[in-house]
């Protein structure tokens, strides 16, 4: 495959991975583009007896043509998905229909009331064992614009409308952030952007997102649910060596970024006005943090690993 160029000493990205989309357009904007896209996807009308009471299918069940007609569903009527295999709760399309409404409630906005970040489930990795990336190129460009919205309203504009932790406070609390930087990943935004943007910023926010949140990539899945047919395995293998290359690409910008003069750099900046992030930044040992086992990957190495997509209706 054709490899796009990348500047200073990093090697060149995979054309499967992208920069930052420029100007994207306002949360809701981005938001109801996904929404409308989404929307065309079949409902459930049923959902796994053995894995969840009548109960738990007729909320989510009726959540789901919520969806399908743009009614906002309560999370917690739905987030039960995110705890069970796709084909229990009416497989793939199912996952597709929630995914704007999921990213609102779960990475965006405040928890339900009533809800803290230990009853939240996670719901970004189960979008991975649903199969995301071999869904549609076209899904998975507009989550790319909206996750691209709130990276650059959480970090860089200072313009995030939805408040669960409001600014980095120099106790570990990065509020939203480290979601946004897997949603990043996820829609194959290359990690080693990101923490160019990142490092280049010179905030609190940023300076904790770097050496608080390191890996913000997500874990290979252990299953896709896309496995049909005679290997059983051939989407899981795909899907786990492409989270295997965003680990690398992580891993070469902190190599050639995050290096000792941008934490020294970094240190001083921050020593007087966020002592206890200075602190972190001092016991950051990137040179430990950073496996050296994904150093110099082949060029046949970081292809994407063609399979079909799936044709969700």
């Amino acid at each position: 495959m054709a490899r796009s160029t990348q500047a200073a000493t990093i090697s060149p990205r995979p054309d499967w991975l992208h920069a930052l989309p420029v100007d994207p357009p306002p949360f809701e904007v981005a938001f109801e583009r996904l929404r409308e896209h989404c929307a065309y996807s079949v409902a459930p009308s049923t959902v796994c007896p053995m894995c969840m009471t009548k109960e738990m299918e007729v909320l989510i069940v009726n959540a789901a043509r919520q969806a399908q007609v743009g009614v906002r569903p309560k999370p917690e009527h739905y987030a039960r998905i995110y705890n069970e295999h796709p084909d229990c709760v009416g497989g793939e399309s199912t996952h597709r229909l929630f995914l704007p409404f999921m990213i609102r409630d779960f990475v965006v906005e405040p928890f339900p009331k009533g809800w803290s970040h230990f009853d939240a489930p996670d719901v970004l990795e189960p979008l991975l064992l649903a199969g995301f990336w071999y869904w549609s190129e076209a899904t998975i460009a507009h989550v790319r614009i909206l996750a691209t919205r709130l990276f650059l309203d959480w970090f860089e504009e200072d313009n995030w409308l939805f408040r669960r932790e409001q600014e980095y406070r120099g106790s570990g609390c990065l509020g939203q952030g480290h979601d946004i930087l897997r949603l990043c990943a996820i829609a194959l935004i290359d990690p080693a952007e990101l923490v160019a943007r990142l490092a280049a910023l010179k905030t609190a926010k940023a300076d904790a997102a770097l050496v608080e949140h390191f890996p913000f990539t997500p874990e290979p899945p252990f299953y896709c649910s896309l496995q049909h047919g005679e290997d059983l395995q051939a989407y899981r293998d795909a899907c786990q060596r492409i989270a295997f290359v965003l680990e690398w690409r992580l891993e070469e910008a902190y190599r050639h970024i995050i290096n000792a003069d941008w934490l020294t750099a970094a240190f001083m900046r921050q020593t007087e006005s966020e002592p206890m992030l200075a602190k972190l930044i001092s016991d950051f040992e990137y040179e430990r943090s950073v496996a050296m086992v994904h150093a110099g990957l082949s060029e046949e190495a970081t292809d994407w690993p063609d399979l079909p997509r799936t044709q969700l209706s």
